[in-house]
């Protein structure tokens, strides 16, 4: 879920500022995701994941012999194989997707690449193509970067070094990362599911969405503060996991 998701990068955004200790993001940006997703990788990565028999030759068969006309100018040019991309507006295609990158999250949790939450694993949470690297030492970084352009080239995806960005927390030593031989950018402030992160800020979030969905049942966020397990608030104001005080 996207607050999930925010809320972990928000806890250990805390973490590091409460240790006075460095963090580095990495907030991943693939050129047009959903439209690049390669076919027969989508189904190898089905395959991996324990899908066989019929069931994995149904989505081979219904992902095979695709054609498309383009329109233009009132005109429909001749059809083209399509091999590439989910079908638009399938119900089934964010759980593709999540397929297709599913072997890229476990290569980061099984080799423990990134930060943590005590014993728990929180290197990359990630929505979709909202992927997000996370670690307490910058070599490290540099690696789940590598392992991430990796993954890309194999599966034939894009990643974009001008979008994607860097943000250094509780570091004022120069740094520099690179994605594909060029550098990534390093920045102040970044938008990561919906949720400004500011590393001026003293909790890294500038502004936190007004507006949220049900999650589960140890959280709550609707027009108001997010309280983990502690209840609920009407302040638009942002709370922590681990405390029930707001920070605004």
């Amino acid at each position: 879920m996207p607050i999930i998701a925010a809320l972990i990068l928000t806890e250990l955004i805390i973490q590091a500022i409460k240790t006075k200790s460095p963090l580095y993001v990495a907030l991943m940006d693939a050129r047009k995701a959903f439209d690049i997703v390669w076919h027969l990788g989508l189904m190898r990565e089905m395959h991996k994941l324990g899908l066989t028999g019929d069931n994995w030759l149904f989505f081979k068969k219904w992902y095979e012999n695709l054609k498309l006309k383009i329109k233009w100018k009132g005109l429909l040019l001749n059809s083209i194989e399509e091999r590439q991309g989910v079908r638009q507006g399938g119900i089934w295609s964010p759980t593709a997707y999540k397929i297709f990158i599913n072997s890229l999250l476990q290569t980061f949790e099984r080799n423990q690449l990134g930060a943590c939450i005590g014993p728990i694993y929180c290197g990359i949470p990630t929505v979709a193509d909202d992927v997000a690297l996370i670690s307490t030492d910058p070599y490290e970084l540099q690696t789940m970067l590598n392992v991430q352009a990796d993954h890309a080239n194999k599966l034939r995806y894009i990643l974009s070094e001008q979008k994607s960005t860097i943000l250094v927390y509780n570091d004022k030593l120069p740094k520099s990362w690179s994605l594909n031989g060029k550098s990534v950018t390093l920045s102040e402030s970044a938008v990561h599911l919906g949720i400004e992160r500011n590393i001026t800020k003293n909790t890294g979030v500038k502004r936190s969405c007004e507006q949220a969905y049900y999650c589960n049942e140890n959280c709550l966020l609707s027009h108001g503060c997010w309280i983990a397990r502690f209840g609920w608030s009407q302040s638009k104001s942002f709370c922590t996991l681990d405390t029930n005080i707001c920070y605004t």
